[in-house]
């Protein structure tokens, strides 16, 4: 399965039987919303937040999500 996360594009892959793992930080709460097809799940998140992802307990996080979702 490919996970992306809006808006920043990053994509990642899951094997079956893996568990990924996605950290949402903000100051300000928002709508998180989600597609989901056979052999995808994106998820959208909201202006201001920042997002941590790790794999099976890898940290995969791109420094792109270190920077905030634009509002």
């Amino acid at each position: 399965m490919i996970v992306t996360l809006e808006p920043w594009a990053e994509e990642f892959r899951v094997s079956p039987g893996s568990t990924l793992s996605v950290n949402i930080y903000y100051d300000n709460p928002g709508v998180l919303e989600t597609d989901i097809g056979p052999r995808y799940f994106t998820l959208w998140l909201w202006g201001g937040c920042r997002a941590e992802v790790s794999l099976d307990g890898s940290d995969l996080t791109p420094n792109s999500l270190t920077i905030p979702a634009p509002i």
